[in-house]
């Protein structure tokens, strides 16, 4: 549906849950056109119908479940014979290749998963113009990756969700898009988190190396405070919810070095030398401490 925000770049379209309504569109059309399910992937469920065709109501109410499920409809694009073009979008810049996948022989579906091949290419002009019109609305809506599906000189979707193709394109051309993306991932700003004060029921976790564990005893509460990724004996990440602290097998050392940065916490309670501290942060979810794999 994402495609339908662009409609000067989109060939004739129509989203509806009428198989009455979708066949007055066929006749719109002149006779031929492209019906797929909202929600498909690789080709599942495309069909190229042809007026006259006696299977055209039988799709139509199949693929819209009787009136209880909206499907596209698009002009069909001749063009298809010469692929269905992957262009990749990466935070509002184009790749310099597009991946166009041709169909096999008999088919009208330009999908990998349907049998397609695929043949990487530099981009047409058309192409250029199409990103360079959509790059910087994308961006601007925080699409980092998209994957626009170009038949002809039209967009027939706008993919948000998974795009593919980057080895296919990486293979056969040499151009380096993982790296292109890595790049862009890092121009991200990070989150700057502020310290958080909390309140922390602490507990130990007595079970011997490798043994079967005991249930944990309550050493004491206190107040501790970390942030996110800044300085020593901060969490992993922050949060401001309870966090029980526990001691846990985890090597000679390491245990007393944990200590001194929480022994406000623990009060007479000392870990032995083949325990280190871990934090269990809600829903049973591990954060490590400072470095500490947990």
């Amino acid at each position: 549906l994402y495609a339908l925000n662009f409609p000067e770049v989109i060939p004739d379209s129509l989203v509806s849950s009428s198989a009455a309504r979708l066949k007055e569109f066929l006749d719109e059309l002149g006779g031929e056109m492209i019906v797929k399910p909202l929600d498909g992937c690789g080709g599942s469920g495309v069909f190229h119908l042809h007026r006259g065709d006696r299977n055209v109501n039988a799709i139509l109410e199949s693929i819209t479940n009787n009136g209880h499920r909206p499907a596209m409809a698009q002009r069909y694009i001749p063009e298809i014979v010469d692929g269905d073009k992957r262009v990749i979008m990466i935070d509002g810049e184009v790749v310099p290749y597009c991946l166009a996948r041709i169909p096999k022989a008999g088919e009208s579906r330009g999908n990998l998963a349907a049998g397609a091949r695929g043949e990487a290419r530099p981009l047409s002009a058309r192409d250029r113009e199409i990103a360079e019109a959509l790059g910087p609305l994308l961006a601007a809506r925080g699409l980092l990756f998209v994957g626009l599906d170009v038949i002809g000189d039209w967009v027939t979707e706008v993919n948000v969700t998974s795009p593919t193709c980057f080895r296919e394109i990486q293979d056969q051309t040499g151009f380096d898009v993982a790296g292109m993306y890595v790049e862009a991932l890092q121009k991200i700003p990070l989150p700057v988190m502020p310290p958080v004060i909390a309140d922390v029921p602490v507990s130990v976790d007595d079970s011997p190396r490798h043994g079967e564990q005991q249930p944990e005893r309550q050493v004491g509460r206190g107040l501790f405070q970390y942030a996110h990724g800044v300085g020593d004996g901060n969490l992993a990440r922050s949060a401001s919810r309870d966090v029980n602290v526990v001691v846990a097998d985890a090597g000679v050392g390491n245990g007393a070095q944990a200590f001194g940065r929480l022994q406000n916490l623990f009060g007479d309670a000392r870990p032995n030398h083949h325990q280190s501290f871990h934090i269990l942060a809600g829903r049973g979810q591990l954060v490590g401490l400072d470095g500490f794999v947990v």
